[in-house]
């Protein structure tokens, strides 16, 4: 149940994050070199005002369900 909580607050928050042009974007992982994730940086912000925001390896299950809720809002 608190993992569906936290699910839903995050989903909740990319609307809001939407709907004040704040959406964030979160990648999870290590990168193996910066280049390929700075083009995405500036490609998410340039084309749709959209933070890209590196996490490191540790996936976070509530960012997750923003990810996915960020998703469907693009689409």
């Amino acid at each position: 149940k608190a993992r569906e909580a936290a699910c839903t607050r995050a989903e909740n928050l990319a609307k809001k994050d939407m709907y004040n042009k704040e959406l964030k974007y979160y990648q999870f992982g290590m990168p193996m070199r910066e280049y390929p994730h700075q083009i995405k940086r500036e490609l998410l912000r340039d084309l749709y005002g959209i933070e890209y925001m590196m996490m490191g390896c540790v996936v976070e299950d509530s960012l997750m369900c923003y990810n996915r809720a960020a998703d469907q809002i693009i689409r």
